[in-house]
């Protein structure tokens, strides 16, 4: 079930986007089909963002309750429930877009272990292979035809250059950086509590462990996974620090329009 939801529609997707990519070049595909992915979970990653966002603008009353209710952890958790039932804030739906992404990842992961197969990426025999896969649209659409047609094999070289179905040190340091990066533009400067600086331990730790898995896969993923964490890293800083709101600007607007009359 897993391959016909998940990796089949990728595989898919994938293989459309190839044909259509300048010299049918293979990174190029994998960068555009992170850039769909990424597109189709942007309202609900906007939303988690608002909603941390939110919270960081709470933190004086948090800070707060925690101090009020130290030492009785069951008025703590009422009175942090309460809060965040008044301001309408939701603490765990940051989560729900590292949970749809999970499969997306995981989905991904068995794609490009197809590639590493000379037999699976071969164009001539329509009974093998990644043809028996393709949807029977997907077949009929020109630039697959024509990739189709041409025969020989899918070329899975980024640039020309690096073998994406192989691992590649590079990109998996690449991955990392990215991710570190991403992680600290999140991560308090100043952390108040142990929590907090347990966090900023944690921010090296997640990409040194993201290098080392990457070093064993095929660097088709961690290009993925640069590519989508630099999406992410953007959108981040786009709400966290530099996002007006609509009703914001038609605010500081009007505010400019009555100064401008009442001169």
């Amino acid at each position: 079930m897993f391959n016909t939801l998940i990796v089949q529609p990728l595989l898919n997707l994938l293989f459309f986007l190839y044909s259509v990519m300048p010299s049918q070049d293979f990174g190029l595909a994998v960068i555009a089909i992170t850039v769909v992915v990424r597109a189709i979970l942007w309202p609900l990653s906007a939303k988690a963002l608002h909603s941390q966002k939110a919270l960081k603008a709470l933190q004086p009353e948090i800070d707060k309750i925690k101090k009020k209710h130290k030492g009785n952890p069951q008025a703590l958790q009422k009175a942090m429930t309460e809060l965040y039932k008044e301001k309408e804030i939701n603490p765990f739906s940051s989560c729900l877009p590292t949970l749809l992404q999970l499969p997306i990842l995981i989905g991904l992961y068995f794609v490009f272990i197809k590639f590493k197969d000379p037999d699976f990426i071969q164009l001539t025999d329509p009974s093998k292979g990644i043809l028996t896969q393709l949807y029977g649209f997907v077949k009929n659409l020109s630039p697959v035809q024509d990739v189709i047609n041409a025969g020989g094999s899918l070329h899975t070289t980024f640039l020309g250059i690096v073998d994406l179905a192989k691992p590649n040190a590079v990109l998996a340091v690449l991955a990392g950086a990215v991710q570190l990066a991403q992680t600290k533009l999140m991560t308090p400067s100043t952390p108040q509590d142990p929590s907090q600086k347990m966090m900023t331990r944690m921010v090296y730790v997640f990409p040194l462990i993201t290098i080392f898995i990457s070093l064993s896969l095929p660097s088709a993923l961690p290009l993925y996974w640069t590519t989508s964490t630099a999406i992410a890293a953007f959108q981040q800083w786009l709400i966290m620090h530099k996002e007006v709101s609509l009703f914001e600007h038609v605010k500081n607007q009007k505010s400019k329009f009555k100064d401008k009359n009442s001169k």
